[in-house]
Parts: C-alpha cells; sequence; structure tokens
C-alpha cells in the first residue's frame, strides 16, 4: 500500500466533512443525526486545542461532554457513514477530555508530591532532633565536647556536600527553563504562521486553498512538535525542581543543625545544666516533627485516595474510550481504514502516555516515601510511610505494565495499517522506546500525553 502519512493527515483532517457531506447527499434532505454530526462537529472545531489558541478548559470539557452526549444516538442510529463519522468526533472528544482531566492530575499529583518533600523534610529535622537529643542527654564536661567537634566537622562536610549538589542542580534547571522557553518561543511562531495561511486560505480560490490549509497543518504539526519539544523541557526542569526543594530544605536544615551543635558545644563549656534543658527542646523539636510528618501522611492519603485517583480513573477512562470509538469504524474504503487505523494507534499510544506519567508521578514521590520509611533508627511515623510505600509500589507496577500495553497495542495497530513511509517507520521505533521505558530497560523520558 502506498498510502502515505501526508495523504493520511489530509485524510484526517477532511474525514469528518466528508463523512458528513456523504451523508448529506444520500439523503433528500438533512436528518436530524447528520443536523447533530454537523453541530456538534462545529462545536468541536470551535475549542479544539489544534488551533491557534485553545478555548479555556472548563469551556472545552462543558463542548466534549455535551458532544459525547449528543453523538450516542449517531453512532447508534446512524449509517454506516454516519455512524464512522460519530466515533470519529466521539474520539476527539473523549481525547480532549482526557488531556484535561490528566493535566488536572498532574497538578494534583504536584502537590503530593510537595507533601512528600515536606515528609522528608520532616523526617530529617526529627533525626537531627533526636540526635541532638541523644548527644545532649550524654553530655559531660570531659568527653562531650570532643564529640560534638566532631559531630560539627561531619555536618560541615554533608552542608558543603548539599551546597556543591544545589549550584550543580540549579545549573541544569536553568538549561532546561532556557531550552523550554525556546522551544516554547518557537511553537508560537509556528502557530501564528499557521493562523495566516488559514486565514489567506479563506480569501483564496478553492484550487490554493486546499494547499494553503495543508501547508498550515504541516506548519502546526512542526508546532505542536516544538510544543512537545518545550514540554519535555518543562517535565525535565519540574523533575529537577523538587530535588532543588528538598537540597533547600536540607541546606536549611544542616544550617540549623550546626548552628544547634554550636550553640550546644558553647553551653558545654559553661554547664551541664545547659546541656540537660537542651536535651528537652530538642526532644520537644523532634515530637513537634514527628506531629508534623503524620498531618503530611493524612494529606497524601487524602490526595492519593481521593482527588488524584478519580481524576486519573477518569482521564483513563475517556483514553481508552477515543481508542474505543476508533476501533468501531466498518469503512471499506482502504484509505480510510488505513487513516482511521493510524488514528486509532495515536489513541492507543496517548493512553500509553497517560500511564507512564501516572506512573512517574508515582516513582517520584514513591522515592521520597521511601526513604523515610527505610531510614535507621525508624522515626515513629516510618511504619506508616512503608505502608504508603507498599501500596504505592503495586499501583506504580500497574500503570507501567498497563503503558507497556498500551504502546504494544499502538505498534500493532500501526503496523497493521499497512502504510509503508519514514513517518511511520519513525513512529514505530518511538513506540518501541516507549516500551523499553515502560519495561524500565532504560532511563530514557516517557513524555507527557499529548494533546
Amino acid at each position: 500500500m502506498t498510502t502515505t502519512i501526508s495523504t493520511l493527515s489530509r485524510l484526517f483532517v477532511a474525514a469528518f466533512a466528508l463523512t458528513t457531506m456523504a451523508t448529506l447527499v444520500a439523503c433528500d434532505q438533512e436528518d436530524a443525526v447528520s443536523v447533530t454530526l454537523a453541530s456538534v462537529g462545529r462545536e468541536l472545531s470551535a475549542v479544539h486545542s489544534g488551533g491557534a489558541s485553545a478555548a479555556p478548559p472548563n469551556l472545552r470539557m462543558q463542548t466534549y461532554e455535551q458532544a459525547i452526549s449528543q453523538l450516542q444516538g449517531a453512532t447508534r442510529d446512524g449509517s454506516s457513514a454516519q455512524r464512522d463519522a460519530a466515533n470519529m468526533l466521539l474520539a476527539q472528544a473523549h481525547g480532549g477530555m482526557a488531556q484535561i482531566e490528566s493535566a488536572e492530575a498532574v497538578e494534583i499529583e504536584n502537590r503530593l508530591l510537595d507533601r512528600a518533600t515536606r515528609l522528608r523534610a520532616l523526617m530529617d529535622l526529627y533525626v537531627s532532633q533526636s540526635a541532638l537529643a541523644a548527644a545532649l542527654a550524654e553530655i559531660n564536661p570531659v568527653t562531650e565536647r570532643a564529640s560534638l567537634d566532631q559531630a560539627l566537622v561531619e555536618v560541615e562536610q554533608r552542608l558543603s556536600e548539599a551546597q556543591r549538589t544545589h549550584r550543580e542542580l540549579k545549573a541544569e534547571f536553568d538549561a532546561f527553563e532556557t531550552r523550554a522557553n525556546e522551544s516554547g518561543r518557537i511553537a508560537n511562531e509556528r502557530r501564528a504562521e499557521a493562523a495566516e495561511w488559514r486565514a489567506k486560505a479563506l480569501d483564496s480560490p478553492a484550487t490554493e486553498a486546499a494547499d494553503m490549509v495543508a501547508k498550515a497543518y504541516e506548519i502546526e504539526r512542526s508546532a505542536a512538535g516544538a510544543e512537545q519539544e518545550s514540554a519535555r523541557e518543562t517535565a525535565a526542569k519540574e523533575k529537577v525542581a523538587p530535588r532543588l526543594e528538598e537540597l533547600n530544605r536540607l541546606i536549611g536544615s544542616l544550617g540549623d543543625e550546626r548552628t544547634s551543635l554550636t550553640e550546644a558545644r558553647r553551653r558545654v563549656d559553661q554547664r551541664t545544666q545547659d546541656a540537660r534543658q537542651d536535651t528537652q527542646v530538642a526532644r520537644a523539636a523532634a515530637r513537634a516533627a514527628a506531629d508534623e510528618a503524620e498531618v503530611a501522611l493524612d494529606e497524601i492519603e487524602t490526595i492519593r485516595n481521593g482527588e488524584l485517583t478519580e481524576r486519573w480513573n477518569q482521564a483513563i477512562r475517556h483514553a481508552q474510550a477515543a481508542a474505543t470509538a476508533l476501533s468501531q469504524s466498518r469503512s471499506s474504503d482502504s484509505g480510510v481504514r488505513a487513516t482511521n487505523a493510524v488514528l486509532r494507534a495515536e489513541a492507543q499510544q496517548r493512553l500509553g502516555e497517560m500511564y507512564a506519567t501516572q506512573a512517574r508521578g508515582m516513582e517520584r514521590y514513591l522515592l521520597l516515601l521511601d526513604l523515610v520509611s527505610s531510614e535507621e533508627p525508624a522515626p515513629p511515623f516510618a511504619s506508616r510511610a512503608a505502608g504508603f510505600t507498599d501500596h504505592t509500589e503495586t499501583e506504580f507496577m500497574e500503570a507501567r505494565q498497563a503503558a507497556s500495553e498500551a504502546f504494544e497495542q499502538a505498534a500493532s495497530t500501526l503496523q497493521s495499517a499497512g502504510v509503508r513511509d519514514q513517518d511511520v517507520r519513525d513512529r514505530l521505533e518511538r513506540l518501541q522506546q516507549m516500551l523499553r521505558s515502560a519495561a524500565g530497560e532504560t532511563t530514557a523520558e516517557t513524555p507527557a500525553p499529548t494533546g
């Protein structure tokens, strides 16, 4: 088969219009299904994020929900061509819903990561204050000063190492941010250029307008690539950001510990009674840190078991529905079947990317929880953190397995399209990379879900 991705792209842009037109021509007058398809198509085009600018999420959500509701009858009662058109629009609406839900899930996940980072900082505070209390309890005029001197040396070494690591990570963060901004600028310029071509097409003869629309589409694809690059750089930057924040807290904690040890050494020189008083203060600080850690764990549990799970479930449900809708086509036209297969593969790939993003989010705060649960000697909240870790590890493995299965389905569907050009080969290679990443065979980043 010689159909190319470029041809399929044009088919996708015109697929709904052509299918709807065919159903209208076949009828003496517009029936209810045809009117519904045309109306829904206009509504989706008005809010679709592929244009020069996307409508607000709440407006898109409302439009997608209405479209899904309105299209149910068309997928059941329409002609074969009408059902194909309805399923294509249904896939677009479900895909839009999945994109919005997943974006909200990522925002909620960032809040969860903030709580996990806070938990780690509280553990550091608890450990340092507990260690300080134990040291002060053993203090005596002969031996304790030497012990505190050694502790200060160790703190200074850890602080120096933390500051060095912070400088290196800050340089990485700035580099990611610069590249993300540049890619975003390029994407905006290309979006604007595509909009100009579309505007010219409106005032041009039909023979020229088609080429102009096609050129605008290709420019938009290039813009989408730049946006994806910007998103990857942003994701990389966001992955570094929690570590920078954690290092800031660690540096602050180590600075506090250094101050406390210095003060303890001064008080040892004054009298043993001061050391006893400081022991009580450190113990109180450790207890307060443990209490705050329990609050942080409560918040983690509430977020994870509540709105975060709901958002991811909704996002995945809609992504699955989009792929399912595209599997309903029964067209006998080979070009339409190939187009549908490519679109279905894209929907399956986006589902896999969504699972991979969910797994990556779990992995991020799983690392922090694991550090808390494995601390020795164990803080009083370590066992509860360990319970969270075990549960999250199970969910992480399930999400990673689901991502692998979705990528495998996408690769299989894409191969079944019968398209043999470089774009398809590149896409298949990318899917293989995603499979390896989902299986844990490589450290390459799986991109966030694409819009």
